[in-house]
C-alpha cells in the first residue's frame, strides 16, 4: 500500500511540474491579451498589393491581427478587410503576392500572382470595407474574425504599385492565457499533494527502549553479564566488611566420677 502510494505521489509531482511548465511557456508567447504573433515575414511585390488567400480566414469567434512595417519608414501604408468577392473585383488581374498559409512561429506561404503591374484606386475612396486601419511606415488591425468569405489586404494608401514591408499575423484565442494561469496553479497543488504523499508514507523509525527505564538503581550499575538475585535488598547485598572471629571452645573430658548408688 505504501508503494502505490508513493508512485501516486510521484505522479502527481511530474504532472505539476509539467503543468508548471507548459503554462509558463504558454504566458510567454501568449501574453495577457490571448493573441499569439507570428515572427514578422518579409513580403514584397511588384504588383499593388499584398492579400490572403481565398478561405484562409476561415476561423470562427477568433480575433485576427495583422502587423505590417514599411521598408520605406515614410511610405504610408494600409491595412483593409472586406467581402472575398469585393476584392477579388477589386484586385481583378493585377500583379500581387498571396499569402496562401501560415503557421507559427514564422512559416508564411507566399504565392506571387504575376499579372498587369497597374495602381489601383485609392482604398480610401471604397466603402465596402468592413475593418480598416493606416499609418505611416507601419500599421496594425486587429478584427474578430466571421464565419464567412472575408480576406485582407495590405498596401500603399495611394493604391501605388510596388510595395514591400515586414508582415506579422496573430491569432487571439479567447481564454488561453487565463487557463494556463488556471493550469500553472494546479501544477503546484499537485507537487504540494505529492509532497504530502511523501511525507506521510515515509518509514517511521521504531523508539529504542532505555535499558534505564523499570531497572534499579543496583542494576543500572551492574556490568554486562552480571545478574542479581530478585528481591535481594540492597542493604544487605553490601559487603559486611570484617567480622569477630568466635571464640573457641574448651573440650570437656568425660566425667571419671562414679555414681555413689552403683559403688556400693
Amino acid at each position: 500500500m505504501r508503494i502505490l502510494a508513493r508512485v501516486g505521489g510521484s505522479l502527481l509531482i511530474f504532472i505539476g511540474v509539467l503543468a508548471i511548465a507548459v503554462a509558463i511557456v504558454t504566458m510567454k508567447f501568449i501574453g495577457k491579451d490571448n493573441t499569439i504573433m507570428m515572427d514578422p515575414r518579409t513580403v514584397s511585390t511588384a504588383g499593388p498589393a499584398v492579400t490572403t488567400g481565398k478561405g484562409l480566414l476561415s476561423y470562427y469567434d477568433t480575433t485576427l491581427t495583422v502587423q505590417v512595417k514599411a521598408k520605406d519608414p515614410k511610405a504610408k501604408v494600409w491595412i483593409g478587410i472586406a467581402h472575398q468577392d469585393d476584392l477579388s473585383s477589386y484586385l481583378a488581374d493585377k500583379s500581387r503576392a498571396e499569402i496562401i498559409s501560415y503557421q507559427y512561429p514564422d512559416q508564411i506561404g507566399i504565392n506571387n500572382y504575376r499579372g498587369v503591374d497597374n495602381d489601383l484606386v485609392a482604398p480610401a475612396q471604397l466603402d465596402w470595407w468592413v475593418a480598416s486601419a493606416k499609418g505611416t511606415g507601419s500599421a496594425q488591425l486587429s478584427w474578430p474574425m466571421r464565419n464567412a468569405a472575408y480576406g485582407a489586404v495590405i498596401m500603399n494608401q495611394n493604391g501605388s504599385r510596388k510595395f514591400s514591408g515586414d508582415v506579422g499575423l496573430g491569432l487571439q484565442i479567447k481564454g488561453v492565457f487565463e487557463t494556463a494561469e488556471l493550469a500553472g496553479l494546479g501544477g503546484l497543488i499537485g507537487i504540494l499533494l505529492g509532497i504530502g504523499v511523501f511525507i506521510a508514507t515515509r518509514p517511521r523509525r521504531r523508539p529504542t527502549p532505555d535499558p534505564t527505564i523499570g531497572s534499579t538503581p543496583a542494576d543500572a550499575g551492574q556490568t554486562p553479564g552480571s545478574s542479581a538475585s530478585a528481591g535481594s535488598d540492597p542493604a544487605t547485598d553490601a559487603d559486611p566488611g570484617p567480622q569477630p572471629s568466635a571464640s573457641p571452645t574448651t573440650a570437656r573430658p568425660p566425667s571419671t566420677e562414679s555414681d555413689p548408688a552403683g559403688g556400693r
